[in-house]
């Protein structure tokens, strides 16, 4: 059986998406995608 990693981004209040369900808050970047990389 596989292991499933997920990766969610979640504002301090809990939410997801905005009022109107945008998610363009979160800014990706490397350091971000390095961090993700490593979770086992």
């Amino acid at each position: 059986m596989r292991k499933i990693v997920v990766f969610n981004n979640v504002s301090v209040d809990g939410f997801y998406a905005g009022h109107s369900g945008e998610i363009d808050w979160f800014i990706h970047d490397p350091e971000v995608s390095q961090a993700a990389s490593r979770i086992d």
